[in-house]
């Protein structure tokens, strides 16, 4: 599953989503998850990119079928949503057999990027304030 998210106030931002896009196709098996999210979705008055254009440029991925969704992480709206239907898809997708859920198989459902331990210790997190992983 792939979350792919650009801010709605920000056209370059959204112009920006062509090259990641094109990335993950690279990337990653054609039967993706992938979820293109607008974010800030909640100020309208610096919105520059449209729900519709959002919506269009989701179903015009080529590599697999992209679902269009508008968040705002500023007053939590559309994020559950988001993350509801991508369980559900998630779960359909491995109960009916279209993903593999064992780990060891290539194919098979992952987890990200595996991060090794002694650089998000707290130890090391104590060194870097301020700094996300």
């Amino acid at each position: 599953m792939v979350v792919a998210v650009f801010d709605v106030g920000a056209r370059e931002s959204f112009e920006g989503m062509n090259a990641w896009i094109e990335t993950i196709g690279y990337k990653v098996s054609h039967d993706v998850l992938l979820f293109i999210v607008g974010n800030k979705a909640d100020d309208e008055k610096r919105r520059e990119v449209s729900k519709e254009e959002g919506a269009k440029f989701a179903k015009d991925v080529q590599f697999t079928d992209a679902e269009y969704f508008e968040t705002s992480a500023k007053l939590g709206t559309g994020i559950e949503e988001m993350f509801s239907k991508a369980a559900k898809k998630l779960f359909d997708k491995i109960h009916t057999g279209e993903f593999d859920k064992d780990l060891e198989k290539i194919g098979g459902v992952t987890t990200g990027a595996r991060i090794p331990s002694f650089l998000v210790s707290s130890e090391n997190m104590k060194k870097k304030k301020g700094v996300c992983c």
